[in-house]
């Protein structure tokens, strides 16, 4: 099923199958999706870190990390201890991230600044999550009108 909203349609995938389907043999043409308004936030070249190209050249890093990952969580079911598996991607992801263009490991759940990142990328994922009319209707994008950008302009 598809939906016209404001200028875009949009693919509904409605059955788990169908995802299945889609995920696996049509990939290709549902990688170059439309980048959030939200997620522009201020630059009008429409660069957004998260889109990075970078992050594709990068393998051994992401390796590393994924096998960190999993020593984490071997670790923790040798303690018997529960795994919370939402920090423990954050944890991967912000160090593979802040390690691709920093050098260094930047999540650290234990540690003041690791917990203040934690609450900063939580805020920008929910404001960027929010449903944006400038999404639908380009001609909004310099109005606003639900101070999305604004907020995340902020984040």
């Amino acid at each position: 099923m598809t939906l016209k909203l404001g200028q875009k349609t949009t693919i509904v995938i409605s059955s788990a199958d169908l995802a299945k389907e889609v995920l696996q043999q049509h990939d290709q043409f549902f990688c170059n999706r439309t980048i959030l308004e939200s997620v522009v936030a201020g630059n009008e070249h429409e660069f957004s870190l998260p889109w990075l190209p970078i992050l594709d050249a990068n393998q051994n890093l992401q390796r590393k990390k994924m096998q960190e990952l999993l020593a984490d969580i071997h670790n923790s079911s040798l303690n018997r201890d529960a795994v919370d598996i939402g920090k423990a991607a954050f944890k991967t992801s912000l160090n593979l991230l802040s390690n691709t263009i920093f050098s260094v490991d930047l999540a650290d759940p234990n540690s003041a600044t690791g917990r203040e990142l934690s609450k900063l990328v939580h805020s920008i994922l929910e404001v960027g999550s929010w449903p944006n009319l400038a999404d639908y209707f380009p001609v909004l994008k310099k109005v606003d009108p639900q101070g999305i950008r604004r907020q995340m302009t902020i984040y």
